[in-house]
């Protein structure tokens, strides 16, 4: 006897199915911010930003250069910058960085090298700063630690002191 093929079976067509878009609440509020970040990084809101703040008492006028908002892991630049207003030559004058500030930072190197660092601050000694004579210190911070950082700056020699202070945001 022949054996007879029998010719298989055809699948059942699918269902008709209405597609549709559907949203979650969570959908609904997370999809415009995940849109808006291109828009803002155009105009570069999460681009470093620096600042200058200044100060100027007791004969010694102290400016600061320094990174008002940086990139986690990014190096930035800070700039110190003391003028000796006292009418007269100063054998020292020391520039104090907080040292809880720069703590919080990857790497920090500076220019001219710090001299001391106590439980405070780091040092930075100027020697043989003649009157009216601009010095600078220049600082590059790589960060490490995301938040908000205070700073107290201050320039100190005999009977004259100058401070300022700012903050720094580190952000993801």
């Amino acid at each position: 006897m022949a054996e007879q093929q029998k010719e298989p079976i055809p699948p059942p067509k699918p269902p008709e199915i209405e597609r549709e878009i559907k949203f979650y609440p969570n959908q609904l509020i997370g999809l415009p911010i995940i849109a808006l970040l291109p828009i803002l990084a155009l105009f570069k809101v999460f681009d470093s930003t620096l600042d200058t703040v200044q100060s100027s008492s007791d004969g010694l006028a102290l400016s600061v250069h320094y990174p008002t908002k940086i990139r986690y892991r990014t190096a930035e630049p800070m700039q110190i910058t003391i003028k000796n207003e006292t009418g007269s030559d100063q054998t020292e004058l020391d520039i104090h960085i907080s040292r809880e500030y720069l703590d919080k930072f990857k790497k920090v190197t500076f220019e001219p090298d710090i001299e001391d660092i106590d439980k405070d601050s780091y040092v930075v000694e100027l020697k043989d700063v003649k009157a009216d004579e601009e010095r600078r210190v220049d600082l590059e911070l790589e960060t490490d630690i995301i938040g908000n950082h205070s700073c107290k700056v201050w320039a100190s020699t005999e009977g004259a002191e100058a401070s300022a202070e700012f903050k720094t945001f580190v952000y993801p």
